[in-house]
C-alpha cells in the first residue's frame, strides 16, 4: 500500500470518527432536552414548549443525514479499491547451484523463473553435486565393498587389510573369472611369455555370440588394458591359431574355480610417480560339483567337504556353498582349508569409482 493510500485510508477513520461522536452527542442532548420538555408540559407553559417544539423538529433529519454521510464516507475511504491490481511483494529467489548468473537474473526479475528451478534441480542430482560424500553415497559400484577399498586404499592409501578388503579383492577375481588364475608370470619391465599371454588376452575378450575368433584389434585392446608397455608381433601360440589377422582358439579347459584371500598388501610408487600396489594372495581351489549337494561326499574336494562341514554351524546359517566360502574368505579360511596356490602381483587401480580393472606390472605364483 502506498502513501497516498495510507492518508486516505487514515482520513477516512477520523471523519467517521468525528461523525460518530457528533451524532452521540447530539442524540443524548435531544434525549435530554425532551425529557425537559416534557416536564414543562406538565407545568403548563405552552408557548415555551411550542417554540422549543418548532426549533427541536429539525434535529432528527439533521441526525439521520449525519449518520448516513458518515456511512457514505466510511465505505468510500476504507473500502478495497476494486479497480487496482494488488501488488505482490516480490519474493527473492533462492540461491541457484547451477551458477551465480542465473541466480542473479532470477533476483533481478524479483521471482525464480521455471527454468532457474529446473537448473537448481538438476544441480541438486547426486550425479552433478561436486560434494565427494554424495558421489560415495550414491555411486553404482561393481564390486563388494568397493567404496570402502576406493576410500582407504584409493583415497587414504592404507595398507592395513580389513574384512570389507579381503572381501573385495576375492569379489573382484570371482567376478572376473580366471583373470588371476590365467595371468601370465613375468617380472617388472619384461613381457609375459607368449602362449600364457595369448591365453589370458582370449579369455578376457568380450566375443559376440557365436563368435570364436578375435581379432588383432582387439587384441591389441586387451594388452593396452591389462598390461603396461609390453612387446610383441602377431603369431599363434601353444592356445590360438593366427590367420588373417584374427586369432582362434585351440581347445583348453580350466577346471574348477578359487576363491582368494588378501594376506599382505603394499604400496609404492612408479618413475612417474604413479601409485603402485603389491598384494599376496592365496588361492583355494573347488571342483565344478562341489556346491551342489547332491553330490557324493567321495566326489567332492577336500577344501568342499571342509566346508560342507563348516556350514553345520549356526554363523552359517541360511547360506549356500558359495556364500558360506565368501564368508571364510574374511575368516581366515587357512584353518580349514588347502591353499592351492599363492600370487604375488604389482598393479595399477584404474577408474576406482567406475569399471574398476587393474593393470599388472608383474606377476608372480607359488603353486
Amino acid at each position: 500500500m502506498d502513501c497516498e493510500k495510507r492518508r486516505s485510508y487514515h482520513a477516512g477513520t477520523v471523519y467517521n470518527v468525528i461523525v460518530v461522536g457528533m451524532t452521540a452527542t447530539i442524540f443524548f442532548h435531544e434525549i435530554k432536552r425532551n425529557h425537559h420538555i416534557r416536564k414543562i408540559r406538565s407545568l403548563g407553559v405552552k408557548n415555551m414548549i411550542e417554540g422549543d417544539f418548532m426549533r427541536n423538529r429539525f434535529i432528527m433529519p439533521i441526525i439521520i443525514l449525519l449518520v448516513v454521510c458518515g456511512i457514505i464516507a466510511g465505505c468510500r475511504h476504507n473500502a478495497p479499491l476494486q479497480n487496482e491490481k494488488t501488488e505482490e511483494k516480490p519474493i527473492k529467489p533462492e540461491t541457484s547451484r547451477v551458477n551465480e548468473k542465473e541466480s542473479e537474473t532470477a533476483i533481478s526479475n524479483g521471482s525464480r523463473s521455471d527454468e532457474d528451478k529446473k537448473q537448481t534441480l538438476i544441480a541438486e542430482r547426486p550425479e552433478n553435486n561436486e560434494n565427494e560424500e554424495a558421489k560415495l553415497t550414491f555411486n553404482s559400484w561393481k564390486y563388494k565393498y568397493q567404496h570402502d577399498f576406493y576410500v582407504h586404499q584409493i583415497t587414504n592409501g592404507e595398507t592395513d587389510i580389513s574384512a570389507f578388503t579381503k572381501i573385495f579383492i576375492n569379489d573382484y577375481f570371482r567376478k572376473n573369472s580366471d583373470e588371476l588364475r590365467s595371468l601370465p608370470t613375468f617380472a617388472r619391465g619384461r613381457s609375459p611369455e607368449w602362449n600364457a599371454l595369448t591365453k589370458f588376452i582370449y579369455e578376457k575378450a568380450n566375443k559376440a555370440p557365436n563368435e570364436m575368433s578375435i581379432t588383432e584389434e582387439q587384441f591389441d585392446e586387451i594388452v593396452k588394458k591389462y598390461f603396461e608397455d609390453i612387446t610383441y608381433t602377431h603369431k599363434s601360440s601353444t592356445y590360438l591359431t593366427y590367420k588373417d589377422g584374427k586369432y582362434s582358439p585351440n581347445g583348453w579347459s580350466n577346471e574348477g574355480s578359487f576363491i582368494y584371500e588378501l594376506t599382505k598388501l603394499e604400496k609404492g610408487k612408479t618413475k612417474e610417480r604413479e601409485e603402485i600396489w603389491k598384494a599376496h594372495i592365496t588361492g583355494y581351489l573347488f571342483y565344478e560339483l562341489d556346491g551342489d549337494p547332491n553330490t557324493r561326499r567321495s566326489e567332492q574336494s577336500k577344501n568342499a567337504q571342509a566346508v560342507w562341514e563348516e556350514m553345520k554351524k549356526k554363523e552359517y546359517y541360511g547360506l549356500d556353498f558359495w556364500g558360506a566360502c565368501d564368508r571364510l574368505v574374511f575368516n581366515n579360511p587357512g584353518s580349514i582349508l588347502d591353499p592351492a596356490c599363492e600370487w604375488i602381483i604389482e598393479f595399477t587401480v584404474n577408474d576406482p569409482m567406475g569399471d574398476l580393472h587393474f593393470t599388472y606390472l608383474s606377476c608372480e605364483k607359488k603353486e
